[in-house]
């Protein structure tokens, strides 16, 4: 094992905090974002100059179905099943303890601990509130920015994440 880096910090991730990290998890990347945009102005540009009114229609029931619909997902249903999910999962209401270290991220719960070394992070996200570290492409570890009440250095997390993994996505 490594020399640590940072003083390790226990926490809860709350309800709240697994409905945020969440939906921090499922934000579009500027690719994607740029898709969403070019096929809402496909079906606008339908909605406008459709050869004919039933054309016309579709596109302009796609370009709308296409905002609601991603609303509806972002704002009701993803939360929604988030809190399903977290009052299931007992393990992530323990509270966990992060460290870092020269060669990774230590975290542990009553449940069991794990090493991620740096080079088997996938990627990370971060907002004002998380950082999230993706071991796999689905699968994070979410660590609360205020760990840092507690001592843990949560800038030099990020800095060894840019070093060692690359930008945040």
């Amino acid at each position: 094992m490594s020399q640590a880096l940072s003083a390790p910090a226990r926490y809860h991730v709350s309800e709240e905090d697994y409905v945020r990290a969440g939906q921090l998890f499922a934000r579009p990347t500027l690719g994607a974002w740029l898709f969403m945009i070019a096929l809402e102005l496909g079906c606008l540009a339908l909605a406008v100059w459709g050869t004919t009114t039933a054309w016309r229609v579709v596109g302009l029931c796609a370009a709308v179905g296409g905002v609601l619909g991603g609303a509806l997902v972002h704002w009701f249903i993803s939360p929604r099943l988030m809190r399903q999910h977290y009052q299931r999962y007992k393990a992530m209401q323990e509270e966990q303890t992060v460290a870092l270290a020269e060669d990774g991220l230590h975290f542990s719960s009553p449940s069991g601990a794990s090493h991620v070394r740096w080079d088997a992070v996938h990627r990370w996200r971060r907002d004002e509130r998380y950082i999230l570290v993706y071991p796999m492409p689905r699968l994070f570890h979410v660590v609360p920015r205020r760990v840092a009440e507690q001592g843990f250095d949560v800038a030099a997390l990020e800095a060894a994440l840019a070093r060692h993994v690359g930008p945040a996505s």
